[in-house]
Parts: C-alpha cells; structure tokens; sequence
C-alpha cells in the first residue's frame, strides 16, 4: 500500500498534463477550423456579390455563346454525314479491289494467258495471238505507243 500511493500521485500528475495538453490543442484545432471557415465565407459572400452584379450584362455573350454552340452542333452533324459518305465509298472502292484481286479473277486471268500462249494463232503487231489474248496484253496493244516498246509490253 505504501508503494501504490507514490505511484498514483505520479499517475494522476501524468493524467492531468496529458488532458491540459489534449484541451490545449484541441481549442487550438477550433480557433484554426473556424479561422479558414471563416475566410471560405467571406470568399464566397465576394462571389455571389460579383455574380449578381454580373446578371443581366452578359446577355449578348450568352446569345453569342450559344450561337457558336448551335453552328459547331451543326458543323459535327454535317461532317459525320460526310465521314459516313466517305466510309461507304471507300467500303465500295475496297470490296472492288478485292474482287479485282480476288482468286477467280486471278484464276481466269491466268486461265486467259495460258490458253493465248499454248494457242498457235496469228500474231499482231506486238506478237501476241489475234484469237485469244489476255485482257492485260488486249489494252497493252491497243495503247498508242512505240513499235519496240510494243512489243516488251505483251
């Protein structure tokens, strides 16, 4: 018993300087809280003061505003159209060339070559047979160009 009393006194020493220390910065918390509180009001009364001085005075840079909103509007719908148009042209153009390049086009084209160059036949001016040509060596003859450079073609 005699050793717990000394022990308390110290205890109940330390209990008090840790409240005093813990109301001390807790009151200081507050004076700081309502200190910034209180300039973010102030800040905000000056806001609203200016906004209402603002109403009615920019009415024509709203109508200008909304003029420019509406014309870039229209200018996006216009060129998604366009975007679109072009789309499909190119969709067109690209299963053309694919038909173009496609296997049975090739297949026939060299079908057509193989059978001009294994048909003896008469030949034209550039040497190709006049029966049976291929469509590449058909528009290579007919194409208006020199007599040697003529014949290189077909």
């Amino acid at each position: 018993m005699l050793e717990q009393a000394p022990a308390q006194g110290v205890m109940g020493q330390r209990q008090k300087i840790l409240r005093s220390a813990v109301a001390s910065n807790v009151g200081e918390l507050r004076v700081e809280a309502t200190r910034v509180l209180g300039i973010r009001r102030r800040d905000l009364a000056e806001q609203m003061v200016e906004l209402k001085g603002l109403r009615g005075k920019n009415s024509s840079v709203i109508k200008h505003m909304r003029a420019r909103i509406e014309q870039e509007q229209a200018d996006f719908d216009a060129s998604g159209a366009k975007i679109h148009a072009v789309r499909s042209v190119h969709l067109k153009l690209l299963r053309d060339v694919f038909h173009l390049l496609g296997t049975a086009t090739l297949k026939t084209e060299m079908g057509e070559l193989t059978s001009a160059l294994r048909t003896p036949a008469s030949s034209s001016a550039c040497g190709a047979p006049t029966r049976s040509r291929s469509t590449a060596c058909a528009k290579a003859c007919a194409a208006p160009a020199r007599p040697a450079a003529r014949s290189s073609r077909c």
